[in-house]
């Protein structure tokens, strides 16, 4: 899926067959799979090798990663927060949070679901792709819900 501030009829369907997100086989399910060095969980089952977690700076997905603008967690927050507080025009995002609750909890729940298929079955550029939505929806329910980056990070 790709997020968009695109006005719904300009957009293609999120959904394809019966109810998923469709998926033209990016992955090759065998990325390289990592383990949380502190904690010394492995992650991936018998086949993941040992690897530690890249830097909040360092890419480890290849040279197409750095080919887009950057946004830390904190700038994508301010920048949603704004566009709902500013109503902007045609915007994906205003029209999300517009549909309320239980909307923005199925989306949460959809973009777990593929990130997690995404992590088991696809390759590690798509699972960050599916994680990357996971957070914008995540962002959205904050906005949603009046939750601040700090009511969030103090229970971090």
């Amino acid at each position: 899926m790709v997020l968009s501030d695109a006005p719904d009829a300009a957009r293609p369907s999120a959904t394809g067959g019966a109810g998923g997100v469709g998926h033209s086989g990016s992955g090759d399910g065998a990325g390289s799979r990592g383990v949380a060095a502190a904690e010394g969980v492995e992650f991936g089952g018998p086949a993941a090798s040992v690897t530690s977690p890249p830097s909040a700076t360092e890419s480890s997905l290849g040279a197409g990663s750095g080919s887009r603008e950057r946004k830390t967690f904190d700038e994508l927050f301010a920048e949603l927060a704004g566009k709902w507080r500013d109503r902007s025009p045609g915007s994906g995002t205003v029209a999300a949070l517009d549909q309320g609750l239980h909307h923005l909890g199925k989306k949460l729940v959809e973009e777990a679901a593929e990130a997690w298929m995404a992590a088991e079955h696809e390759s590690r550029e798509r699972a960050a792709e599916e994680l990357s939505q996971l957070l914008y929806w995540s962002q959205l329910m904050m906005i949603s819900l009046g939750l601040s980056l700090d009511d969030v990070y103090s229970r971090l």
